[in-house]
Order: C-alpha cells, then structure tokens, then sequence
C-alpha cells in the first residue's frame, strides 16, 4: 500500500501553488486532501461549487470525485485538473 504523499501542485499560470497529501483509504482508494490553497475570493465555497467533500475525522477538506481511482498518479492528475479548474472559478467564475 502506498504510503502518504505530501506534493505542492503550481498552476500553469505559475501564480498560485496548491498543497495536497495523497492518502491511500482503507479500501484502497486514494485521497487528495487538501492541505492548503489560496481563498475563493468571495465565490460560494459549498461543496457542490468547490467540488470538495469534508472529512471531519480529520478536520480536511479533499477533492470530490466520484468513483474514488485506486491509482496515485490518476489521483495526482485529478489534483493536478481540480487545481487548474479551482483557479478558473475564483479568478472568472467559472463552473465546473
């Protein structure tokens, strides 16, 4: 089982860093929690908007996909994805 992984993500703007901790689950599927991104900018920060789910046994949010890979690199370039369209919806709004 892959142990956890701590990896900063720099959007392509090269502007903005995201943090994550990959986490492999019990079932084995594989998390990206994240450990630290910029503020929203005053856009709704609800899960269905964010795309992100809260684990309150550890007090983070992760990344809302559905169904959870059992690959660290597929949840690396989800991450990777969720990121760039996170940097869409707080810099233009945009939806995804």
């Amino acid at each position: 089982m892959p142990s956890n992984e701590t990896l900063v993500y720099r959007t392509k703007s090269n502007a903005i860093d995201y943090k994550f901790q990959f986490v492999t689950t019990p079932n084995g599927t594989e998390r990206a929690y994240i450990v630290s991104q910029p503020s929203y900018q005053g856009r709704p920060t609800d899960a269905h908007s964010t795309h992100r789910y809260y684990d309150s046994a550890r007090d983070q949010h992760y990344i809302c996909f559905d169904p959870e890979p059992r690959s660290r690199d597929t949840i690396k370039k989800i991450a990777s994805q969720w990121a760039e369209n996170t940097e869409s919806f707080r810099r233009e709004g945009k939806r995804f």
